[in-house]
């Protein structure tokens, strides 16, 4: 979004704080474009705004996945890598279904030089949300491919066609790692599909 956009979006919430100052979705929101404006300029501020909303409706409602979501993109732009990760893992507990923290905790991770915890956090969703494609996509693709351990991948890729036949992602990148074992026609099958 254009700056101007994201400025309407700033004043919206702001005025929903005005309106109700302890509705911590709006300030979680308002968190949520100061972020965006940060990228957008690079302006410092935004990031302290956004911290202070974020911080606010944790405040007022601690319980909320989307602030503590919001705190933790906050502190990764902020370099805080670890206050990040600990913001997304209770993003995570809160909400297990946001596939968006789920993906961020594990590239936190993966980042800050801890892909085991990574590895962790995917397993443990797969676990907890056994017919769900994205955990086994993030194992396959994150974890395993990116360590070399292809009949790990290839595995949690088929895992993720079954549980989602209709996605083109799990076909791609089941082709692409038949391609790598040197199975070619399997992989033309596969990139068809996808």
């Amino acid at each position: 979004a254009d700056t101007t956009t994201l400025l309407r979006a700033v004043t919206s919430f702001e005025r929903a704080a005005r309106i109700d100052p302890d509705h911590a979705p709006s300030l979680s929101g308002m968190a949520h474009a100061c972020r965006q404006m940060y990228r957008a300029t690079k302006d410092t501020t935004w990031l302290d705004r956004g911290e202070s909303a974020a911080r606010r409706a944790i405040s007022l409602q601690d319980g909320l996945a989307d602030a503590h979501k919001r705190l933790a993109f906050i502190l990764w732009e902020r370099g805080d890598r670890n206050s990040a990760a600990r913001e997304m893992a209770k993003a995570v507990a809160l909400d297990p279904l946001d596939d968006v923290a789920l993906g961020n905790l594990g590239h936190y991770y993966r980042d800050s030089g801890r892909p085991e915890e990574e590895e962790r956090v995917y397993r443990e969703a797969a676990d907890a949300r056994p017919h769900h494609w994205f955990p086994r996509w993030c194992l396959a693709i994150r974890v395993y491919y990116e360590q070399g351990r292809l009949e790990e991948a290839r595995a949690a890729l088929e895992q993720v066609i079954v549980r989602a036949p209709h996605l083109y992602k799990g076909y791609q990148s089941l082709g692409g790692i038949q391609v790598l074992q040197g199975e070619y026609g399997a992989a033309a099958t596969s990139l068809e599909k996808s």
